[in-house]
């Protein structure tokens, strides 16, 4: 790319210019969402992580001198985002795996287990009640009631995309709550195994 291209792009990128991001998105999103998903390996998450990098980078875009400053920042933002995601995972399947070791101990705690699980069901439930409305109609819509995408829209009177868009909101923030939640209850096990065989 010419120089005064470069310096054009640049300056269109700093004034806000749609055009001029959505020319620096054809130019990296490919190579940056490959390099994200060979560290995650997983769909969904590189297309997340890809697509909050140029976000990031968005909000900053008057710091940036050159498309090589540019591309730098995409890489190490997307590169540390990937790191975070895989150290959440890591944590998530210690979680779940203390928690099945807990909740699948012996016959004798069966009836504990019933009350734990009975109690993350119940607060499950509480937490999907607590969703903001839109989301709580889509959700219930499409996950306990089978409904599929156009449907829903159709009924509520949506757009297909904002449909999609609802439902992804709602799964964020229902694993957000659950991750806590898991936290919370492999605390509350400790404590009350540590009361059974102290």
């Amino acid at each position: 790319m010419e120089k005064s291209n470069v310096c054009t792009i640049i300056t269109a990128l700093r004034n806000g210019d749609d055009r001029a991001l959505s020319r620096l998105y054809d130019l990296f999103y490919g190579p940056l969402y490959y390099f994200v998903q060979r560290i995650v390996d997983n769909t969904g998450e590189a297309q997340e992580i890809t697509a909050d990098s140029f976000v990031k980078y968005w909000r900053q875009r008057d710091e940036f001198e050159s498309l090589q400053n540019i591309k730098a920042f995409l890489y190490v933002t997307a590169r540390n985002a990937c790191f975070d995601c895989l150290r959440n995972k890591k944590k998530q399947a210690a979680h779940r795996e203390h928690l099945n070791y807990f909740l699948l101990q012996s016959e004798d705690d069966a009836h504990l287990h019933d009350e734990i699980k009975s109690e993350v069901l119940r607060q499950i439930h509480l937490e999907i009640e607590n969703l903001p409305h839109q989301c709580r109609k889509i959700f219930k819509l499409s996950f306990l009631l089978g409904f599929k995408n156009a449907e829903i829209a159709e009924q509520l009177g949506l757009t297909l995309q904002t449909v999609k868009n609802q439902k992804t909101r709602a799964v964020k923030l229902l694993k957000l709550t659950i991750s806590s939640m898991e936290t919370q209850l492999i605390s509350f096990l400790c404590f009350v195994t540590g009361l059974i065989f102290s």
